[in-house]
């Protein structure tokens, strides 16, 4: 049957679906919870900023499926998008007071080039609202847990931040720029920027990661309140020609100095451990696993062939699934979410929390927090092995 469908595939575009988009339009095509499904889940909002430029209908049925009323929803709109999608995004931000389309608008480029100040401009919209982490996430991601799931993840993650710490990739990184916290104005407070080490002034030390992360509040504050993180981004897009955003939320996350809330460090680099994040599942070609055999920027485009992998994964996010590859798996998937969210007693949960206790960034984590309540500890025997692997 999965075989048949695959070979069947349904491909479409906005312009195959004949629709109006007024609030009224909008609404009439899902249900819209008015009230959160559980406390746990009123009491802990999440966050969801995604940068959008294409196939208006996907946005909205993801969209549908992870809405929640407690929750919010920022989607930054590429500046090469049609007038028309953008105009039907501004439309679904009209109809949600949860949901915000900054004003400014990024030529967001696939090399990377304006997606970490896309991704700053939704957290400088989302920060006046009320919410515990926020995900970053692109056009055609797709949920792979409940909010319920979401929720009880991140508050085994305790403020942590889900952020990969990679070695940068060769020719992401302009070797000739100066890092230095003075040469960027890193921090608001000058005084700070001018602090030397046996002499030397205090520079980041480049780390990187997938752009599908997930950020504490205190961390998204912390980066627009404390820092300036303006000239760094800037400096990450000079003199390279690809992987402009890989560098950028992972140094300022596990540059030890900083001591960003939440953030993780560098010494597991340094020991040769790479530490992968959860907040985002990709297969790449030169991987096994992506049985349509179909890719995009040499990432896997899931089929109906994929589904059944996707349910026995543990990440947050999958990239990537796309209207014009297979209508009909983006269909059945997010009628699995949604099914999941809404019937609960049809569908239990079988999160496996003790996976994502054992996270070392998690574990980490929770070092610090013994540290700060004035227990002595030592990081040095800190164990940075995982049981995944992710970039």
């Amino acid at each position: 049957m999965v075989q048949a469908a695959a070979k069947e595939r349904i491909s479409l575009t906005d312009e195959s679906f004949n629709f109006t988009n007024t609030c009224k339009d909008i609404r009439s095509r899902g249900f819209y919870p008015q009230r959160p499904l559980t406390k746990s889940e009123a009491d802990f909002p999440l966050a969801f900023a995604s940068i959008v430029y294409m196939d208006y209908i996907q946005i909205e049925m993801m969209f549908r499926v992870i809405y929640a009323p407690q929750n919010s929803y920022c989607y930054v709109l590429d500046s090469k998008a049609s007038p028309i999608f953008k105009k039907r995004m501004r439309n679904l931000a009209d109809c949600f007071s949860n949901v915000v389309v900054p004003k400014e608008e990024f030529s967001v480029e696939s090399n990377g080039k304006n997606t970490s100040n896309a991704h700053l401009a939704c957290m400088k919209a989302l920060q006046k609202l009320k919410w515990k982490y926020v995900m970053l996430f692109q056009n055609h991601d797709v949920p792979l847990r409940t909010n319920a799931e979401l929720v009880e993840i991140f508050k085994i993650f305790n403020g942590s931040n889900d952020v990969s710490t990679f070695t940068p990739s060769g020719g992401t990184l302009n070797n000739n720029a100066n890092r230095t916290f003075a040469a960027l104005h890193l921090y608001r407070n000058e005084s700070i920027n001018q602090i030397r080490e046996d002499g030397k002034l205090l520079e980041l030390v480049p780390t990187k990661s997938l752009i599908g992360v997930a950020l504490s509040y205190a961390m998204v504050d912390f980066l627009l309140n404390e820092l300036n993180v303006t000239g760094f981004a800037q400096q990450l897009e000079q003199g390279v020609n690809y992987g402009m955003d890989e560098n950028f939320l992972s140094t300022l996350n596990s540059n030890d100095v900083l001591g960003a809330p939440g953030g993780f460090t560098r010494a597991c680099l340094e020991r040769g451990f790479s530490v992968g994040a959860i907040s985002r599942f990709v297969v790449w070609s030169w991987e096994s696993g992506c049985s349509s055999r179909h890719y995009r920027h040499n990432v896997c485009i899931f089929g109906v062939e994929d589904l059944l992998m996707l349910t026995k994964q543990k990440m947050l996010f999958a990239n990537k699934m796309m209207l014009s590859f297979d209508f009909g798996a983006i269909t059945c998937w997010l009628e699995h979410i949604y099914n999941r969210t809404y019937s609960g007693h049809m569908h239990p949960s079988t999160l496996d929390t003790n996976f994502y206790k054992q996270l070392p960034v998690v574990r980490y984590g929770q070092l610090k927090a013994r540290l700060n309540a004035g227990e002595r500890v030592n990081f040095y025997t800190f164990n940075c092995s995982q049981s995944f692997k992710n970039s």
